[in-house]
């Protein structure tokens, strides 16, 4: 939930809020942080029996800042930021395929949250692969010359990829 159920109480009771969200979509593939090292591991397991790579990784989070408001607007309790794991509806993501794997046929999104690498679904248009999501912690861009299917790896069902063709 974006909002908490004292904020939510404050806006009941006539209080101003202003509320900022944050997006922010950071290349870590070359982090060596360890949440960052066991992520990576995850995913390559996760990938093993599809013949995918992962091409980047990225941390995808989302903050809030809550700042209460007078009643002519003016904040007068600055809110800290807040980091927001979970949100109740999906957000739509787009990142940019970088030009070094654009000779790959396709592209898959893989996420880690909660210690549990899924796929998830993906369209991949042009040069960008698009997705959605209501959970914000480390993604993965994958790719293949192979078609990728999550229902080829153990306890999935679902195919959560388009295939796009670079020939």
């Amino acid at each position: 939930m974006l909002l908490t159920p004292a904020e939510i109480a404050q806006v009941l009771n006539g209080q101003s809020l202003n509320v900022t969200l944050n997006l922010n979509a950071t290349d870590v593939s070359n982090s060596t942080t360890q949440g960052i090292s066991e992520d990576k591991n995850l995913i390559e397991t996760h990938i093993a029996p599809s013949a995918a790579n992962i091409g980047f990784m990225y941390d995808i989070s989302i903050t809030k800042k809550v700042d209460v408001l007078n009643s002519s607007g003016a904040v007068i309790n600055a809110g800290a930021s807040q980091f927001v794991p979970v949100v109740p509806e999906p957000i739509s993501i787009t990142l940019t395929i970088p030009t070094n794997l654009l000779g790959y046929k396709y592209f898959a999104i893989v996420r880690v949250h909660g210690g549990v690498a899924e796929f998830i679904p993906a369209s991949v248009n042009g040069t960008t692969v698009t997705f959605s999501s209501t959970k914000f912690s480390t993604y993965a861009l994958v790719y293949s010359n192979q078609m990728i299917f999550a229902d080829n790896l153990p306890g999935t069902r679902r195919r959560f990829h388009q295939p796009h063709r670079y020939d």
